[in-house]
C-alpha cells in the first residue's frame, strides 16, 4: 500500500472526519451523513487475472447505517497527481463491494435470505495544485471504442473533487481536521505561499500525518513527533515553529564558521519548500539572527524555494 494511502486513511478514517468529508463534497455542507451512522468496511477485494487471484486496496471504505439498514458502502480514493486509468481502478473497486452482495448458499445449496441491495459509492480526492483534473472523468475517456461497438458499451463516471481548485465558502464548510488538510492546498493553489492559523487541530497526529504523505515532506509529521503530544492539541502556527527550530539545529551542525549562514540557508529553505510566504520567513529570520529587513531579503533572494 502506498505512503499517501496509509496517510490518507489514519485521518480520513475517522468517522468524524470521514462524514465532514462525503457531507461537504456530496451534500454541499449539510450533515446528511451522521458520523455514529458508519461502521468500517474490508479495504481490499479480489480479482481474477491472468490465471491468478489478486488483492486491491482501497485508501478507505465505509459502511453507510440508518436504523439498522445498509443504505450504501462509501470509498475515498486519493490522488496527488492524475491518473489516466482511475475510470477502470474505481469501476473494479465498487465492481467489488457488489460481488460482496452476491446471495450466498447454505450448505444445503438453498439461497440464504438476502438483505436489500445497496450502491457502491467512491469519491476521488485529488490535491493537485498546478492543474484541475478536468479528464478523464469517465469510462468512456479511456477506451478506444470502434464506432460499431459504442451503442453496446456502458459508460461509467467517477467522482472527482479538486480540493485546491474548490471555492473559499467550500473549504470553509468543512468543520472537521480534514479543513487543515484542504486549506493548506487551497492557500498553495492561489497564492503559492501557506499562512498557517491559529485554529486548533483536534487529530494532531493524523493531520500532520497525512500532509506529510501528501507533500512527500517529513518534517510535518517530524513535528509533531518532537512535540510528543497524544492525539490532538496545538495549532498549525506552533508546528511551523517546530519545522523553524529544526532548521536552525539543522544548520548549527555544519561547524562553527559555517553555522549562520547555513542555519539561514536552512531555515530559508525549509520554510518557502512549504509554501510560508516571504515576509513571514524574513520576519523568523530577522528574529533568529539578528538581520536587517534588507540582509533577510538578500537571504530569501537567495535561498527561496518560492517560484518568482
Amino acid at each position: 500500500m502506498k505512503e499517501k494511502d496509509l496517510g490518507g486513511k489514519t485521518l480520513e478514517g475517522i468517522d468524524e472526519v470521514f462524514s465532514d468529508i462525503f457531507n461537504c463534497v456530496a451534500f454541499n455542507g449539510e450533515k446528511v451523513m451522521k458520523e455514529d451512522e458508519l461502521s468500517d468496511s474490508n479495504v481490499y477485494s479480489q480479482y481474477h487475472a491472468d490465471g491468478k487471484y489478486h488483492e486491491q486496496y482501497r485508501d478507505v471504505a465505509k459502511y453507510w447505517n440508518k436504523c439498522g439498514v445498509r443504505l450504501a458502502f462509501v470509498g475515498i480514493e486519493n490522488e496527488s497527481q492524475i491518473d489516466r486509468y482511475m475510470p477502470l481502478r474505481i469501476i473494479s473497486y465498487d465492481g467489488g463491494a457488489y460481488r460482496a452482495q452476491l446471495p450466498k448458499h447454505s450448505k444445503k445449496g438453498k439461497k440464504k435470505k438476502q438483505a436489500a441491495l445497496y450502491p457502491a459509492v467512491s469519491i476521488v480526492l485529488y490535491f493537485g495544485t498546478d492543474r484541475p483534473w478536468r479528464k478523464p472523468l469517465a469510462l468512456s475517456e479511456v477506451l478506444t471504442v470502434p464506432e460499431k461497438l459504442k451503442h453496446l458499451v456502458n459508460d461509467y463516471k467517477i467522482n472527482v473533487v479538486n480540493v485546491a481548485f474548490l471555492e473559499r465558502e467550500q473549504i470553509d464548510k468543512f468543520k472537521s481536521d480534514f479543513w487543515f488538510v484542504a486549506d493548506y492546498f487551497w492557500q498553495l493553489r492561489n497564492s503559492k505561499e501557506y499562512r498557517p492559523g491559529k485554529k486548533e487541530i483536534k487529530y494532531a497526529a493524523q493531520v500532520l500525518q497525512m500532509m506529510s504523505a501528501l507533500t512527500g515532506d517529513k518534517r510535518f509529521e517530524e513535528a509533531y513527533n518532537e512535540g510528543k503530544k497524544d492525539g490532538g492539541g496545538g495549532s498549525m502556527c506552533e508546528y511551523l515553529d517546530k519545522i523553524v527550530g529544526e532548521g536552525m539545529l539543522e544548520g548549527k551542525r555544519e561547524g562553527k564558521r559555517e553555522e549562520r549562514e547555513n542555519g539561514i540557508k536552512v531555515l530559508v529553505e525549509s520554510l518557502s519548500e512549504i509554501g510560508v510566504p516571504g515576509a513571514v520567513i524574513a520576519e523568523k529570520v530577522i528574529k533568529k539572527y539578528d538581520l536587517t529587513e534588507e540582509e533577510a531579503g538578500k537571504y530569501i533572494d537567495r535561498y527561496s524555494k518560492i517560484p518568482a
